[in-house]
C-alpha cells in the first residue's frame, strides 16, 4: 500500500503543481523535492532502522509519511497550502519513506523469505516506470510552457 502511494505521489505532486500554478519550473522543483531526500535518507536511514528495529521503523515511517501526504489535500481545501509548504511536505514525506522501505525489504517477516527477491525486482521496475513518467510529464510541461506567447514587452 505504501509503495503504491509513493508511486502515485511521484506523478501526482508535480502534475498538481503544474495544473495549479501553470509553471513547469515549479513542477520540476517539486519533483526534485521528492528525489533529493531519497539520497539523503539513504545515507542515514540504515543506521536508524538498525537502532529502532525493522517493524517499528516500518510502521512509524509509514504513519509519519502518510500524515505528510494527507496534509496536502486538506491544506489545499482550506486554502493554506502555499507552494513552499507543499515542497516541505513533499520533502518530509519522501525522507520518511526511505527508512520504512529499507525496513520492509530487510525484515523477512515483512516481505516473506521466498518472495523478497521478486518484490525487490517489482519495486525497481515500478520505480523506473514512475521516473520515466515523471520525466515525460516534466518534458511535456516544458513544451507546453514554451509554446505560450511571451508577455514581455520590448
Amino acid at each position: 500500500m505504501s509503495a503504491a502511494g509513493n508511486r502515485i505521489a511521484l506523478i501526482a505532486i508535480p502534475w498538481f503543481v503544474l495544473e495549479t500554478t501553470g509553471d513547469p519550473a515549479r513542477a520540476g522543483l517539486s519533483g526534485v523535492a521528492y528525489f533529493v531526500p531519497v539520497v539523503l535518507a539513504g545515507l542515514f536511514g540504515g543506521p536508524l532502522v538498525d537502532r529502532m528495529g525493522f517493524i517499528r521503523s516500518s510502521v512509524l515511517a509509514d504513519l509519519a509519511s502518510g500524515v505528510t501526504v494527507a496534509a496536502v489535500p486538506v491544506l489545499y481545501m482550506l486554502g493554506h497550502l502555499s507552494f513552499w509548504l507543499l515542497l516541505v511536505l513533499t520533502f518530509a514525506g519522501s525522507m520518511l519513506d526511505v527508512p520504512g522501505t529499507t525496513a520492509r525489504r530487510r525484515d523477512r517477516r515483512l516481505t516473506g523469505r521466498h518472495r523478497a527477491a521478486a518484490r525487490i525486482h517489482r519495486y525497481s521496475t515500478r520505480d523506473r516506470t514512475a521516473r520515466e513518467t515523471l520525466l515525460l510529464v516534466i518534458d511535456r510541461a516544458g513544451v507546453r510552457a514554451s509554446s505560450r506567447p511571451s508577455s514581455r514587452r520590448s
